[in-house]
């Protein structure tokens, strides 16, 4: 898949920005990205998880100067957890497979 991404277009696309200033020392940002052409992507379309576009389905109908109402305000918070423990013939495959330890 690499070498036949190799061969195929860039990826195009175009990053917008809008910055919104609720306060005179708070602003809130939102970044979107519209592909123009996606390219390389479907060789690999796991490279587009990799450049972390947002992409958006429709573009925001905002202009400089525009008043804004709030509709809402949220916070979520949330943690991350380690991966479950390995068994032991799980460990033993990877271990094989990475080429660690000595037979026994």
């Amino acid at each position: 898949r690499h070498f036949i991404a190799s061969l195929m277009d860039d990826v195009h696309y175009t990053e917008h920005t809008v910055t919104v200033a609720v306060a005179p020392n708070l602003h809130f940002s939102y970044r979107w990205h519209v592909v123009e052409e996606r390219g390389f992507f479907f060789a690999m379309p796991w490279k587009q998880k990799d450049m972390h576009l947002n992409e958006a389905q429709w573009a925001p109908n905002v202009h400089q100067g525009m008043a804004l109402r709030i509709s809402g305000v949220s916070n979520e918070e949330d943690y991350t957890r380690p991966p479950d423990y390995l068994k032991e013939s799980e460990l033993i495959e990877l271990m094989d497979k990475h080429g660690i330890g000595t037979d026994a």
